[in-house]
């Protein structure tokens, strides 16, 4: 039977990047799933339109189709199910987000008609399991991933504890607590695509770097943090932290970097049961937090990082989900 994966191109690029779905893309390609990718454009509806509608002619009727979810946006993944419904295929949902849970803190009546409409879900945490099934999730066969993969192309040389630098990567736009950071008691190094321009002598803007090279990143820990406070995570992106499994943190996984999470994140469990760093409920004096830990807790959390490494490396959390 014949395999597909249905991704999109947003091609206006306002995208907060690829590279997760990239992954999904090149470990299932080595499971002998075909692509087809489709283009998205908000400013070009006829042209995102008829690329809805080719899957009708790409995908062979009654095939096994992983959908990386959503494609483009609620509707325009509607769209996609129903075509697929009409070929008569077994439909798999992978989360990537779920925009009205990421947004509004509450699953809508159109996402979860999507949902529905797959014969498995594979989504990122128990926390989203348990929110989707209270608002109506109803498919039988329901996987977490718990956190993404993350392939790499160079690994980072194996550093050793300095002086608990923290690591904080991605839109730093986006995270408005990263002015804060120099009322943490410790040193952060920060990486993302535009300088924050914050002048301290504890906060380092750091560049960016390529995301499947993790060579150039410098620190101790990583952090996965949103919101505008250090006091706690908070708005919406911060409550979304208590759903989804956050990119962030398989970045930090690949690198090699013991993670710091907040208490009430989703992954909270998961680094606590592996023994991957540690839980704040605040970085208020996450300087002197982070001296308490000693350096055989420190190279024991080390350790455990590294192997989980190896298993996000090659694409092991995906498979599993769906074996």
């Amino acid at each position: 039977m014949k395999k597909y994966i249905i991704d999109f191109i947003l091609s206006n690029q306002l995208t907060a990047g690829p590279k997760a779905r990239e992954d999904v893309n090149t470990i299932l390609g080595g499971m002998e799933y075909a692509l087809v990718k489709l283009t998205f454009s908000k400013h070009e509806p006829v042209k995102s339109i008829l690329s809805l509608i080719s899957v009708l002619f790409k995908v062979r009727r009654g095939s096994d189709v992983l959908i990386q979810y959503p494609i483009g946006n609620i509707k325009a993944s509607f769209i996609v199910i129903k075509l697929l419904k009409i070929k008569n295929c077994k439909i798999t949902i992978l989360v990537h987000d779920l925009e009205s849970l990421r947004r509004q803190g509450l699953l809508s009546v159109d996402e979860m008609r999507n949902l529905n409409a797959a014969d498995m879900v594979v989504l990122h945490t128990e926390a989203m399991k348990d929110a989707a099934v209270k608002a109506g999730l109803k498919t039988r066969s329901l996987r977490i991933l718990s956190v993404f993969d993350y392939l790499v192309s160079r690994e980072r040389p194996n550093h050793a504890r300095i002086d608990n630098v923290v690591v904080f990567a991605g839109s730093l736009k986006k995270a408005p607590c990263v002015k804060q950071f120099d009322k943490c008691g410790t040193t952060f190094n920060l990486y993302g695509a535009e300088s924050p321009h914050i002048e301290s002598n504890s906060i380092i803007y750091k560049g960016k770097f390529l995301p499947d090279d993790m060579s150039p990143i410098e620190g101790d820990w990583g952090l996965v943090w949103d919101g505008e406070s250090i006091e706690t995570c908070e708005g919406v992106l911060g409550e979304y932290l208590k759903y989804n499994a956050p990119h962030k943190l398989s970045l930090y996984l690949a690198a090699g970097l013991p993670v710091i999470v907040w208490t009430q994140s989703a992954e909270r469990d998961f680094v606590v049961s592996h023994h991957l760093g540690i839980t704040v409920d605040s970085l208020e004096n996450i300087g002197s937090v982070l001296c308490a830990v000693d350096d055989e807790q420190y190279q024991e959390m080390k350790k455990n990082v590294k192997n989980m490494a190896q298993k996000i490396h090659q694409g092991e959390m995906l498979k599993a989900a769906l074996s």
